[in-house]
């Protein structure tokens, strides 16, 4: 009978300490996995600050100011705040070639989406605004000559762009801009 009781009371201890352990290991567990959960999170929540924060391209591309000083200001902001790896994840490898030409900055395309982000970074904080808007521009023309005749408007055109050799070509528009007449240049 002593060995009966002795036996219960060695099982009961041993089940407690086996209770108590499976507690421990469990709330360790949960932990872990909230502090993993919570880790991601707030890197997506890093992820979507820096898009939001980003300049969208199109944004750049329609820029209407003098040196898209306004498109400038707002990279140099991202930069700053960010860094360059933001560069790397926001934008594509096209997009940041088209900035480094903006910039002037040397990319091949064997270069990484790492260096020349790196590289545009350094360019952006050391200018005023982007000294070659050509390279993220939309406009498919820039106007050449304006000359007002007698109620009409004529303006000369250079077409370019990506546009099938349209670069040498040189359109008159005369009193409506919708009306083009090809002229071929000499």
């Amino acid at each position: 009978m002593i060995e009966k009781i002795f036996l219960s009371a060695v099982e009961r201890y041993l089940r407690m300490g086996a209770a108590q352990y499976l507690r421990d290991f469990r709330r360790s567990y949960h932990l872990k996995k909230r502090s993993e959960l919570r880790k991601r999170v707030l890197e997506r929540q890093k992820h979507n600050r820096e898009k939001s924060d980003s300049v969208p391209f199109k944004e750049i591309l329609k820029d209407r100011t003098s040196g898209k000083v306004t498109s400038h200001q707002r990279l140099l902001q991202f930069s700053k705040t960010h860094g360059s790896l933001a560069f790397v994840r926001v934008y594509t490898k096209s997009q940041l070639s088209s900035l480094c030409e903006a910039y002037n900055v040397r990319a091949s395309r064997n270069t990484t989406k790492k260096v020349m982000a790196t590289s545009l970074v350094e360019a952006i904080r050391q200018r005023q605004s982007i000294p070659f808007i050509s390279a993220v521009d939309d406009r498919r023309y820039a106007i050449v000559e304006t000359v007002a005749d007698a109620g009409a408007v004529r303006m000369r055109l250079r077409l370019s762009g990506n546009i099938n050799q349209a670069s040498s070509n040189i359109f008159h528009v005369h009193a409506m801009p919708t009306v083009l007449t090809k002229r071929p240049r000499f």
